[in-house]
């Protein structure tokens, strides 16, 4: 699944073919979910979802859509995380049209302040309470980071992400 933000488009080249491609241009990005090893569960609590795949790619990236293949542009750099610090709480994180504090793009937020610390796992919670969700990001082995000019995170490969009732 692609979600497109404002401004950005993904260009598809040869589509339909074995040789599909895809490459992301524009000021923003375009979140990839991969599902195919996720886990969906519902018991009285409500449901939650587990091991679903997170990647966000920014300008330049490409996505090989048949082999699931996200690519960073050349002129990014691995991001090595050296940040210690936590990362700062966030209790709306899918931005909640009730929430007069809101911030569009919590969540790409909060996974991006996750690549840029060595913390492996960081959780969220929505806004709403009835029902309530925790959002629970998680750096497994193989993921990457990718850094702009300045060093900040922009690309992300193979977030993990859960989400469950609290």
């Amino acid at each position: 699944m692609y979600a497109l933000e404002e401004n950005t488009a993904l260009v598809v080249d040869n589509p339909g073919t074995t040789d599909e491609r895809l490459s992301v241009l524009g000021p923003n990005g375009v979140a990839i979910l991969d599902l195919r090893q996720a886990r969906a569960r519902t018991t009285t609590a409500g449901w939650s979802v587990r091991d679903a795949r997170y990647s966000y790619l920014t300008d330049g990236d490409r996505y090989l859509a048949r082999s699931w293949s996200a690519f960073p542009a050349r002129d990014k750099k691995l991001l090595i995380p050296r940040d210690t610090t936590p990362v700062p709480v966030n209790r709306d994180v899918f931005f909640s049209a009730a929430n007069p504090d809101g911030r569009p793009y919590a969540f790409r937020t909060t996974a991006r302040e996750l690549a840029a610390r060595v913390q492996v796992r960081a959780t969220a919670t929505t806004y709403e309470t009835g029902p309530g969700f925790t959002v629970t990001l998680t750096k497994p082995f193989g993921f990457t980071a990718w850094s702009d000019t300045q060093g900040s995170p922009q690309t992300l490969i193979g977030l993990r992400v859960g989400i469950a009732p609290n």
